[in-house]
């Protein structure tokens, strides 16, 4: 990093070397210190990616999870977890899905018509040319 700021250029270090799919660099073994080089004797497991299904439930709780912050942050959750005034937390919820489908509808919406506007005024500016 200084080297960089000082010649606006760096050499390459030789001793660190990338692994094979992922975004991780390892020391090269001729260079590793006896503590690395008995962590590289383990065992070494990789374990599966998680189905899909478990994505879509974890992204539920989690969007559950931020709506229930919201409804403590504006006060209307009692301190022990229960909503005040007998609110319905489900019914709150749906709610709160629904109104985000339709926000991100329209903006899909907008973003169409807009990619659409571009498209017809690349078109008059190639009529104009050719004109």
């Amino acid at each position: 990093m200084i080297e960089y700021r000082a010649t606006g250029g760096y050499t390459p270090n030789n001793r660190f070397v990338k692994l094979s799919d992922v975004n991780v660099w390892v020391r090269q073994e001729q260079y590793r210190n006896d503590l690395e080089k008995e962590i590289c004797a383990y065992d070494k497991v990789i374990f599966p990616k998680r189905p899909p299904s478990m994505d879509e439930a974890f992204a539920l709780r989690e969007q559950r999870s931020l709506f229930r912050r919201k409804l403590r942050l504006k006060g209307l959750e009692n301190p022990d977890g229960t909503l005040k005034n007998g609110l319905d937390f489900e019914l709150l919820f749906r709610e709160d899905q629904e109104k985000k489908k339709m926000k991100d509808n329209d903006e899909t919406k907008i973003l169409d018509e807009n990619s659409r506007g571009d498209e017809e005024d690349e078109m008059g500016i190639s009529a104009m040319v050719a004109i």
